[in-house]
């Protein structure tokens, strides 16, 4: 039965079919002791009982009601401040929450999947009941994922004033987020970034250098690449110097007579299927003779 329903910390007293569709645990401790929050002191005195309903996850779509014997406890510490303390579960619920920590992952994670009214919606139909207010309250408090460290970085110049005070972004390109914003755009402050992220091996960069002076600096090992837009740029400018070179000796080539085409038309377009249909429709109703 603890298998069927795992309560983390607790061991269950007793299981009871409460309606059709839902099941009530009454679970309790499995340590005969406690520590106080305070002083850390280690009590075995209860004090008094008391019962906590938190909402839990449903089980093969019956909803699961919890009923935590929770006991009060004696400090007894004569030099701390708290008198009495209830006992905890820091791994079945917080404290004051009236939802267990994997019911709470749950809603969270399927309000960060569909959005607070969808959620809150299918939910309903989960046995997981919560309101959008809730979700949303909910996905704020989680805690942001650590991103991994990136391997391929690129730096480009950004203007705090235009013409007057620049300073650098660095991006993630595989992951398509930024990284930092540099204070100005010296190879100094780009090399000291560099430094601190050892496992860059790439670096895509424009065709700065102090960019280029930077990289050589803080990540010798690091294979410095143009990034994509600056090779479109030096495409164009490759053809417009081409261009510009060979454009004298075009001039001097011999004009070249092209064929005329005659574009006096002999006779009329053909007409399409659907509108020569349409207009043998039409002229039929009206009774009349086509004239082609």
């Amino acid at each position: 039965m603890t298998q069927l329903f795992p309560v983390p910390g607790c061991r269950l007293v007793r299981v009871v079919r409460d309606g059709p569709t839902a099941i009530t645990l009454v679970a309790e401790a499995t340590r005969d002791h406690a520590r106080c929050p305070t002083c850390r002191a280690v009590s075995t005195s209860v004090h008094s009982r008391y019962r906590r309903r938190p909402a839990n996850l449903p089980a093969s779509g019956e909803a699961i009601r919890l009923h935590l014997e929770v006991r009060r406890f004696y400090c007894r510490d004569p030099a701390c401040p708290r008198k009495t303390f209830a006992e905890r579960f820091p791994k079945l619920l917080a404290r004051y929450a009236q939802r267990t920590r994997r019911l709470a992952e749950a809603q969270a994670r399927t309000g960060l999947a569909l959005g607070g009214q969808p959620a809150a919606r299918l939910l309903a139909h989960l046995a997981m009941p919560s309101s959008a207010t809730t979700l949303l309250r909910t996905i704020r408090r989680m805690p942001l994922q650590k991103p991994p460290r990136p391997y391929v970085v690129g730096v480009d110049d950004w203007a705090l004033r235009k013409g007057r005070t620049y300073g650098s972004f660095v991006v993630d390109p595989e992951r398509r987020r930024p990284l930092d914003l540099l204070p100005d755009r010296s190879a100094e402050t780009w090399a000291a970034w560099l430094r601190r992220e050892l496992q860059i091996r790439l670096v895509a960069r424009d065709r700065s250098a102090e960019d280029a002076r930077g990289t050589t600096l803080g990540a010798p090992v690091a294979v410095q690449v143009a990034d994509r837009w600056h090779l479109l740029l030096n495409t164009r400018e490759m053809i417009e110097r081409w261009l510009a070179r060979a454009h004298p000796r075009l001039k001097l080539l011999p004009p070249t007579m092209a064929p005329r085409l005659s574009t006096q038309r002999i006779r009329a377009y053909p007409r399409a299927p659907a509108e020569t249909l349409a207009r043998a429709a039409a002229v039929g109703r009206c009774g009349l003779l086509p004239v082609w």
